[in-house]
């Protein structure tokens, strides 16, 4: 969820399709069909550290859950936030 520009995460049921290591949890933010930015985030038990991450104003926000940034599998179906 999405409040005053801070974006929230529990992963819930799909903590257990993450396993523990390497797996990171991407948030990517498009204006349009275009790329605005996009972050990495490590993955503890069902929560995601976001620390001071704000997410950009009016941009469509995907979440990506992927077993790390080298091979790129996803582990999960992406999740948009609008």
């Amino acid at each position: 969820s999405v409040q005053n520009g801070k974006l929230t995460v529990s992963l819930g049921s799909k903590a257990e399709a993450v396993p523990d290591g390497n797996a990171v949890f991407i948030v990517a933010s498009y204006d349009g069909d275009t790329m605005t930015d996009v972050r990495t985030f490590r993955i503890n038990g069902d929560k995601v550290d976001l620390g001071d991450y704000t997410v950009p104003e009016g941009d469509n926000i995907k979440l990506f859950i992927w077993d790390g940034v080298g091979s790129v599998i996803p582990l999960a179906r992406s999740y948009e936030v609008k």
